[in-house]
């Protein structure tokens, strides 16, 4: 699953994604060849040009992200249907070799396709990694919606110490820009979008229920803000419509717009108080907004349903 507002701000992100860790392996995967379609040619290049698990896994991320492309039509390619749990995996076995075949040659995938080939490469290569299914949210519209599983996404495991990945979502399908976010993510970050069928697949210590997930602002990014006023990602307009705001942070912020559906208004009093930043947000500045996203210095940073009743 994916978003338009991804895509652009992956564009932003990726102007200084590199690391200081990762500059060797980005600079020789970004120079591939964009016509490797054999999976062991791949698989055989990318553990000739690196030595470390970790070298090897910022491989395989960047080379998805640079070369496959998210296609919607591709949702539900080789299903089959099964009476048992060993024809199951017997028949899930070989369906994951075709979709790998079809996706290397094809360059195309859904997120589950994404998800298998990431696990195979790194399977290939002797990195232990899992696919990891459950819901996500990609706009505002998905705050509260009931949980459905409609996404996948890894986990790989490096010095035995799991870490998750997403691979869909730091494919931009722009360019050469890839978003970072997603690659060994902080799973505080993680849990704000992705909310695995089996909890302890999101590697933190405190349970979140699904019910709280799906009251869950949407964050775009990992970023140098944080929301420490109590609020939750459904608005009420009608009982609070001026909402007022509190984020900790760490660097100047030199304006904030929120959108109300298409429409800006810049915040006039920014109130600093060390480490945090106090302002409102007049919801009744479009009568019938349903959504509302605040921008720092540009940065989409927060998203909210609108409720208007």
């Amino acid at each position: 699953m994916k978003s338009y507002l991804l895509i652009f701000i992956a564009i932003m992100l990726s102007l200084n994604s590199y690391s200081q860790q990762f500059q060797r392996v980005d600079s020789i995967t970004y120079n591939y060849p964009k016509n490797i379609h054999n999976f062991q040619h791949l698989v055989n290049r990318i553990n000739t040009d690196f030595s470390t698990d970790k070298s090897k896994v910022r491989a395989i991320y960047n080379w998805m992200c640079l070369n496959i492309t998210y296609d919607i039509k591709e949702k539900g390619k080789f299903d089959f249907h099964y009476r048992s749990t060993e024809e199951f995996k017997s028949k899930q076995s070989r369906r994951y070799q075709r979709l790998v075949n079809h996706i290397m040659n094809a360059n195309i995938a859904v997120c589950e396709g994404y998800a298998v080939l990431f696990k195979q490469l790194c399977n290939e290569l002797h990195i232990k990694c899992d696919i990891v299914t459950g819901a996500s949210k990609t706009v505002t519209h998905d705050i509260g919606k009931r949980f459905i599983i409609d996404h996948a996404w890894n986990i790989v495991y490096l010095n035995k110490k799991p870490y998750l990945i997403d691979v869909t979502w730091g494919d931009t399908n722009v360019g050469s820009a890839i978003n970072y976010d997603y690659f060994l993510s902080d799973p505080d970050f993680f849990i704000q979008t992705h909310y695995p069928d089996h909890f302890e697949n999101s590697l933190l210590k405190n349970i979140i229920y699904k019910e709280q997930f799906a009251k869950l602002p949407l964050i775009y990014s990992q970023n140098s803000y944080k929301l420490i006023s109590k609020q939750t990602g459904i608005l009420n307009k009608i009982k609070t419509p001026k909402i007022n705001f509190e984020f900790s942070t760490n660097k100047k912020i030199h304006q904030i717009v929120y959108m109300l559906n298409k429409k800006s208004f810049i915040v006039n009093d920014i109130i600093y108080n060390g480490k945090t930043v106090k302002f409102t947000v007049d919801l009744n500045k479009n009568k019938y907004c349903k959504e509302a996203i605040l921008y720092f210095d540009s940065e989409p940073v927060i998203g909210f349903k609108v409720m208007n009743h």
